[in-house]
């Protein structure tokens, strides 16, 4: 019978952080949460599948605001091992991606140099920008005075002091946001969850499964290739899927000893891809070794990404 996918341990309180943010200040779990919720994202820089996805990223959080639901994306890798996800390489690709949150200054600090990087990124693509000089209730007139002074000289399309934790002036926000919505009609039809291919959800269902036993040795190294999905007599679906991995060792890794890790996680994604397809599975699953596969553009290509 098949099973539908634990999705989280509901009812689990979520961790306090304090974190530092490309537009120089900091962020919590309170200040990034919207009204109706909070999404939290770990990427980085590198990670070919995150590169593969950025402007759904974007899309998807556009949409999940206008729900009243937060997002906040955290890079937690150490940037001495992936000079990519340095500080100025986030800075850089948030203004490259068009992140379409709203660009928020602290009042209570002064503008700085990633301030200025990013304004001037934006400057340089014409986008629609509105600036949001946030703790006012923290901060004296002057203060936000100056802050809205310096940051005037951007010529970006409005300017919007508020106090977020009191709710002040959100209203102004609001509109000045929506203003720049365009109306268009409804892209997918009610019901409709993912416009992603099965190819693509099969694949990550398969992947999610053995990074959930091998997530500390296998972070980035792992790629699923989902070659075909054929139904055959008897309504059975096969559903050909590489494993790809970079070196021998992790091969290994993932086939574990005697098989046991291959049928074990072979075994729970087959039950949830049955639940996806509504239809008795044959999964057939390869290990492949592709050397350094993440730094050979071509092989990303192929590997749908």
């Amino acid at each position: 019978m098949a099973a539908q996918s634990r999705v989280c341990e509901f009812g689990w309180k979520a961790v306090e952080f304090d974190l530092p943010g490309v537009d120089g200040r900091r962020h919590t779990l309170a200040s990034a949460r919207g009204a109706n919720g909070l999404l939290v994202m770990f990427i980085c820089n590198h990670c070919p599948y995150v590169k593969a996805i950025r402007a759904r990223i974007v899309r998807d959080c556009r949409e999940l605001a206008g729900h009243g639901i937060g997002s906040i994306a955290i890079m937690s890798n150490d940037p001495s091992e992936y000079p990519e996800d340095s500080f100025e390489n986030m800075r850089r690709v948030a203004a490259e991606a068009g992140f379409t949150f709203p660009y928020v200054l602290d009042a209570t600090q002064a503008i700085g140099p990633g301030d200025r990087l990013i304004a001037g990124r934006l400057q340089g693509a014409r986008a629609l920008a509105v600036v949001v000089v946030n703790k006012v209730d923290a901060a004296s007139r002057a203060a936000v005075g100056e802050q809205l002074a310096e940051a005037g000289e951007w010529d970006f399309h409005a300017y919007v002091p508020l106090s977020a934790l009191q709710g002040e002036n959100l209203a102004p926000l609001v509109g000045e946001l929506v203003a720049l919505l365009p109306e268009g009609p409804a892209y997918f039809p009610p019901g409709m969850v993912t416009d992603q291919p099965e190819e693509l959800l099969v694949g990550e269902l398969i992947r999610e499964k053995f990074l959930a036993r091998l997530r500390e040795e296998l972070p980035h190294s792992l790629a699923v290739l989902v070659e075909g999905i054929e139904e055959q007599a008897g309504g059975v679906v096969r559903v050909e899927a590489r494993l790809v991995v970079e070196r021998e060792s992790q091969k290994g890794m993932i086939i574990g000893k005697g098989g046991a890790l291959l049928r074990e996680a072979g075994t729970e994604a087959r039950t949830e891809i049955e639940a996806l397809l509504g239809a008795r599975v044959f999964l057939d699953l390869r290990v492949r070794v592709e050397k350094d596969w993440q730094r050979r553009p071509g092989l990303i290509k192929r590997l749908g990404m």
